[in-house]
């Protein structure tokens, strides 16, 4: 099982924000290439989704378009009780996302107003993706830069390649961080790495992004689809249940009280569930346990 989007054109030098151009979010099961024109692509095999950034002419820049996208496939992942783990992914080797399609921003995000309705699309996206039920795993190859490292930082867990860059470059661009992006990063990485990463718009390597908690895993590029399928079957095989509420619980540790209440609720419904008697079950016949999500 391998995710979508190989083959890939020119990469960055320095992995710039983005290139101009349109795209439009475009979900379908198993869509096919059209061209250079961006496009969400949505395929299922198995209990995965796998949700692919299909804008190689720009180095799968993120236009306001690209994000509803992918905050509609999400939605389309958590919703389907046969969907037991996400995979987001750029097409291509050569980036995840490089970012913003800042040639949008003189329209999209020209005044005070549309900046906050912008955030609102990017941090509702990133927000679908923790919020819901379904683990998501970022499959990252190449630069993962800006919007790039808040969508994968979304995920629950992260697998890079070896040869994988990472960029905050706001401080180039003059861009105020919002806190709600800082705060995943901060989780992960913690305040210091975080404000040495926007302050100096440097680039972190694969090797120190693991070494500072940002991916769970670093593998040679020719090995990160199988890697990534190792624990999409993992996952799949596993009480979903648990999964949901696993993600609360961990949300709820940064979160309000109201959070966690809600958190707890959903880790007491779990040992009230037919998976939990299931999973025993299975465990005392030393079988392998069929979980449905209830």
């Amino acid at each position: 099982m391998e995710s979508k989007g190989v083959g890939a054109q020119g990469g960055p030098e320095n992995a710039p924000e983005n290139a101009p151009g349109d795209a439009r979010g475009d979900q379908g099961r198993g869509d096919e290439g059209r061209g250079d024109e961006g496009r969400i692509d949505y395929a299922v095999h198995g209990h995965a989704a796998y949700i692919t950034i299909a804008n190689e002419a720009k180095r799968n820049a993120m236009s306001l378009a690209l994000w509803r996208g992918v905050r509609d496939a999400v939605a389309r992942a958590h919703a389907d009780p046969d969907i037991r783990v996400m995979v987001l992914t750029g097409a291509g080797d050569k980036a995840f996302v490089s970012g913003a399609d800042i040639s949008e921003f003189d329209s999209t995000r020209d005044d005070p107003e549309a900046i906050a309705a912008y955030d609102r699309v990017v941090y509702g996206t990133c927000d679908a993706i923790l919020e819901g039920p379904t683990p998501a795993i970022a499959l990252i190859r190449g630069w993962c830069v800006g919007g790039g490292m808040q969508l994968a930082a979304s995920c629950d867990i992260r697998v890079a390649d070896d040869g994988a860059r990472f960029i905050l470059p706001p401080a180039k661009l003059g861009i105020g961080y919002p806190i709600d992006g800082l705060a995943r990063l901060v989780s992960l990485m913690g305040p210091a790495v975080t404000a040495e990463l926007i302050f100096t718009a440097g680039v972190m390597n694969a090797e120190r992004a693991l070494c500072e908690g940002f991916v769970n895993h670093v593998v040679p590029m020719d090995e990160i689809d199988g890697k990534v399928t190792g624990l999409v079957e993992a996952i799949s095989g596993t009480a979903p249940l648990t999964h949901a509420a696993a993600k609360a619980a961990l949300r709820a540790l940064t979160l309000s009280p109201e959070t966690r209440s809600h958190a707890e609720a959903m880790v007491r419904r779990c040992y009230d569930s037919e998976d939990y008697r299931e999973g025993r079950a299975a465990f005392l016949e030393k079988r392998t346990p069929r979980f449905r999500a209830v």
